[in-house]
């Protein structure tokens, strides 16, 4: 039996030697002057640079018997891959690795801590697809899913927790809640049982050496591109390249499949290794490195501490780091600071007329926007000062006055704290009938 594969990357390879292993007649195409797609490895300066993947879990048997078969002898990370560091836009904060950790870690509040643990008590959900933010918000709260979904899917798809599938992109966390009703409880359960997701293991030359080893055991014709698979002499036909380009083969044959494949969002990634020696960092590379989550404004995503992980991977008395940029951060970036630019571009007067009539509406939208630091909508970047038109020369109140006003109003976070601390402090005596009640009211039904 005669099958063509299209594509030489890692899927269109490894197709080809399980194939060709059964006895079939197997021939890749690749439109490239290489084999492996985005996965590849070269040394450059004494430092292995990878393209994509820096390694694989030792959990997935799959992988690591396909190198078995194809002579490869995989190496373990170090014991300090096992630290990882979140970067909240001012410092490095190591992630908690376990429930002691967790109970102690500040990235969550005493709250969202507690809210956490009662995940147990949760009821299974009532099935169909969920988002990983929307099924971590059910399990787990709300401030753990605003934390931690990002930092789940920036290592591994760079992309958007609103927005991927659980069931296609975890689906253990299904599977343990399903089965035991809980994540916690099925994560206890799998570690008594001795099954875990195993530890990070590579190739002496990196990834790319698993590439390499596939095509020199299967036909790969390379820069040989496919633009019409009815022209393969085969009997079957593997399409193992990405889904922009597998919709236009498949558009004159199967055109649902070709507008399906379309739909498939994807989240390009720029990696930027860089290496120095290791006294010219500014602190020690001790972990396996750390993840930027959105909110600390950076378009980096992630920095990966190579030369830690596996100290193979650069010269002696050297380091090196891999950074990697994702436009998909780049758009959500834009999109937030669009949508504040425009918050804080209303007027007082702006808000008056969404909400109608209302009490002190029309007044105030005379007034104009009372703060002298005010955007407006022609000029949202030049603040309005004091000699500024839209500015009310008429009477403010007095700052003690908007001081007062403002405690009143804010009743949460740190204002909410010392407004019931200044309450419980004792005030000057009082009696009632002879008797001394210090301030405190008591009260008999």
């Amino acid at each position: 039996m005669k099958i063509a594969v299209v594509g030489a990357g890692i899927s269109g390879l490894t197709a080809a030697f399980r194939l060709t292993q059964a006895g079939h007649a197997v021939t890749v195409y690749e439109a490239a002057d290489r084999p492996g797609g985005k996965l590849h490895s070269a040394r450059v300066d004494g430092f292995l640079v990878e393209w994509a993947a820096n390694g694989v879990l030792s959990g997935r048997t799959h992988v690591f018997d396909l190198a078995r078969d194809v002579g490869l002898t995989p190496i373990d990370a170090s014991p300090a891959a096992h630290t990882r560091y979140l970067f909240d836009g001012t410092a490095l904060r190591a992630l908690p690795t376990s429930p002691p950790g967790f109970l102690s870690s500040d990235l969550l509040g005493l709250r969202g801590r507690m809210r956490a643990l009662a995940e147990p008590l949760v009821p299974k959900g009532k099935g169909g697809e969920e988002t990983v933010y929307a099924f971590l918000k059910r399990r787990f709260g709300k401030e753990l899913a605003e934390t931690f979904a990002d930092l789940a899917v920036l290592g591994i798809y760079a992309g958007d927790p609103h927005q991927l599938s659980l069931d296609a992109a975890f689906p253990l966390l299904r599977q343990l809640e399903r089965g035991h009703g809980s994540v916690i409880k099925g994560m206890i359960a799998r570690k008594k049982a001795g099954k875990s997701l195993g530890r990070l293991a590579c190739f002496k030359e990196g990834m790319g050496a698993l590439i390499e080893a596939l095509a020199a055991r299967v036909d790969v014709r390379l820069s040989a591109r496919i633009d019409d698979l009815a022209a393969l002499n085969a009997d079957h036909v593997i399409v193992a390249v990405p889904p922009p380009q597998a919709a236009s083969l498949l558009e004159p044959l199967a055109p649902t499949a070709a507008t399906a494949l379309r739909t498939i969002p994807m989240a390009p990634i720029a990696a930027v290794t860089y290496g120095a020696p290791i006294d010219a960092w500014p602190r020690a590379l001790d972990g396996f490195g750390c993840l930027i989550p959105p909110r600390a404004g950076r378009k980096i995503i992630g920095v990966v501490w190579t030369s830690a992980i596996f100290p193979g991977h650069a010269p002696a008395g050297q380091a090196a780091v891999r950074a990697m940029v994702s436009t998909w951060r780049r758009e959500s970036l834009r999109r937030s600071r669009a949508w504040t630019r425009r918050r804080h571009t209303r007027t007082r007067a702006d808000r008056a007329a969404r909400r109608g009539p209302a009490r002190h509406g029309a007044r105030r939208a005379e007034r104009g926007p009372r703060r002298p630091d005010a955007r407006t909508d022609d000029d949202p970047y030049r603040p309005m000062g004091p000699g500024h038109p839209a500015i009310h020369p008429g009477p403010r109140r007095s700052p003690a006055s908007d001081r007062r006003g403002a405690a009143r109003r804010n009743l949460i976070g740190r204002q909410r704290v010392v407004w019931r601390q200044r309450r419980r402090q004792r005030r000057p005596g009082r009696r009632l009938g002879g008797l001394d009640l210090g301030g405190w009211v008591i009260g008999v039904l």
